[in-house]
Order: C-alpha cells, then structure tokens, then sequence
C-alpha cells in the first residue's frame, strides 16, 4: 500500500510536468555489474543486492509499462525495477535524458527495488 501511494503521488507531481530534455553533461560511466547478490531476482521475490547499477527513468529511459511521469528506476542484472525507498528526483537530476551509474543497497520487492542506499556516481 506504501508503494502503491509513493508512486501514485509521484504519478501525481510529474505527470502534469513531463519530461523535458534538460542537459546534464555528467556521463554514465561504463562498467559492470559488481554485486553481492543473495539470489538471482529473476523468479525471485525478495532478492538483496548491494553493488552497482544504471538509474534512470522508469518512463524516459526504460519504457516500463505503466510507468507515467518522471520517476526513477534501476536496472540490474537486465531488467528494470521501479525505485522505492530513496526519495530520487528523476527529472531534477537529468535522468530522463541521461542514466547514471550508481552504488545501491536494498531488496527486489516484484517489480520495485526497495532501496536503503542510492549513491549517484
């Protein structure tokens, strides 16, 4: 129910505005996916992960079905994951034109990563 209201708020506040094609210079660096994973999250509800991951949009960059309005997301090991748990301002921080790199902690919870930890690189 907390996740159902965290992103029919954020659905709410950057529905009306949209995305925009605001520049930010930063690069996503390259890289793999280094992790400690407890689990492989596919068939997995409840997978932890700690390591590095690509943030983005979930509606710009990742096209998730459903997903209307800015709101931020993280892809690991190939699939897209709605981000919860972290206040992130997807559109503030140019992630609609542009993912980043990142170091995150937190569990896979079906189709949202919880996360305890979001640290932008």
């Amino acid at each position: 129910m907390k996740i159902f209201l965290i992103l029919a708020v954020s659905v709410a506040l950057f529905g009306v505005v949209g995305c925009s094609s605001s520049s930010d210079d930063g690069a996503a660096a390259g890289g793999t996916e280094e992790a400690a994973v407890a689990e492989n999250t596919h068939g997995h509800e409840h997978a932890t992960y700690a390591g590095a991951a690509e943030v983005g949009c979930g509606m710009c960059t990742y096209q998730m079905e459903g997903v209307e309005g800015c709101v931020a997301a993280v892809k690991y090991d190939g699939k897209a994951y709605l981000l919860t748990g972290q206040e992130i301002d997807a559109h503030g921080l140019g992630l609609c034109t542009e993912p980043k790199q990142a170091e995150i902690e937190g569990e896979v919870h079906g189709t949202n990563f919880v996360a305890t930890t979001v640290t932008l690189n």
